[in-house]
């Protein structure tokens, strides 16, 4: 499908909004720099615009925001919200961690699905993971065998 140029034109502006908004919020807000207060609310609210309009990692942000209480009040059931959207953008962190609340929930089944995504798309702190679950009896010599070869691949590309 080809976009026209008024299409295109709002593509391009929704990637710059985007990338201000990382911006901005990484570095001025969070940090205080540039004669910016340190603002970690308005750096979240930064990142929800930069969110919706694509941005996966600025989910994963948000998420560690509701998971540490920085800027937010701490709130897990947001901070699962925002790993789910940021896992479905393509963040491998947020799928890494989204495994790593299913394992303190006692969901052992969806802590290895978890991990094996993540250690497909590359991600070493996952695949790390996994033997540790094969050594407690959840996970089993072929789960491992094919994480170790998926993130070999993942690695190669």
């Amino acid at each position: 499908m080809l976009l026209n140029e008024v299409q295109m034109v709002e593509v391009v502006m929704s990637i710059m909004i985007c990338k201000r908004c990382m911006f901005l919020s990484r570095g001025f807000y969070v940090r205080g720099i540039m004669n910016l207060q340190q603002d970690i609310t308005k750096a979240n609210e930064l990142r929800l615009q930069a969110g919706e309009l694509g941005s996966a990692t600025v989910y994963y942000n948000i998420a560690n925001s509701y998971s540490n209480g920085a800027g937010v009040e701490r709130d897990t059931k947001k901070a699962k919200h925002y790993n789910e959207l940021a896992a479905i953008g393509g963040d491998v962190n947020a799928r890494r961690h989204l495994g790593v609340l299913e394992g303190k929930a006692g969901n052992t089944e969806r802590v290895i699905k978890y991990f094996m995504i993540a250690a497909r798309a590359g991600n070493d702190e996952s695949l790390k993971e996994i033997p540790q679950l094969f050594m407690s009896g959840h996970a089993t010599k072929n789960d491992f065998e094919k994480a170790l070869r998926a993130h070999k691949e993942a690695m190669m590309r």
